[in-house]
């Protein structure tokens, strides 16, 4: 199954005048995403008790108002209601998967004044594996092209294997090692 079977699909860009409409489903990705593939090596060294008391509504807020540029999309699946008795009746919409690109000035890494960063992609369970993770991907690039940024990293856990052989097909390469100690 590729994405063009995953029928009635909205991609909504993000930004400071629209955010309120869609922050709870935003608030519900980013919690998913949190607890399946925590890349934060932050979010590494807090206890399970501190990452439930994470309030990602304020931190999806800051960073949405902020002055750095950014890209946030969010993609929307519209479904059918049903209505007791078993007939269709309107349309509701799902978030189903996000991604959040920002510019990051002045980079120690590399010579040039920007570089995006990856920040999050989610997608959900039902729609992996049709195509939606890497069109998001390419949105961000995008984005990222016009605003004359070269280079563009992420962060992503070994252990999240499928997430890496779609980063490594779309072109990015491993640059650095974090490593972890529990003490």
């Amino acid at each position: 199954m590729k994405i063009e079977d995953i029928p009635d699909l909205i991609f909504v860009k993000i930004d400071k005048s629209n955010y309120l409409e869609y922050l709870d489903q935003l608030v519900k990705l980013d919690e998913e995403f949190n607890q399946l593939h925590i890349d934060n090596a932050y979010f590494q060294l807090l206890t399970p008790k501190q990452n439930g008391d994470i309030d990602f509504k304020k931190f999806i807020i800051e960073e949405i108002n902020s002055d750095e540029e950014y890209f946030y999309e969010i993609v929307m699946e519209k479904e059918a209601l049903k209505i007791e008795g078993g007939s269709s009746s309107s349309k509701c919409e799902k978030a189903v998967a996000y991604i959040l690109c920002f510019l990051k000035d002045k980079s120690d890494f590399y010579k040039e004044n920007k570089v995006g960063y990856i920040d999050g992609v989610y997608v959900d369970e039902y729609c992996r594996g049709k195509g939606l993770g890497r069109l998001l991907m390419n949105h961000a690039e995008e984005f990222c092209k016009a605003n004359d940024v070269n280079n563009i990293s992420l962060s992503v856990k070994f252990k999240n294997v499928k997430a890496v052989s779609l980063y490594k097909e779309l072109g990015f390469v491993e640059s650095d090692i974090m490593m972890y100690k529990s003490l």
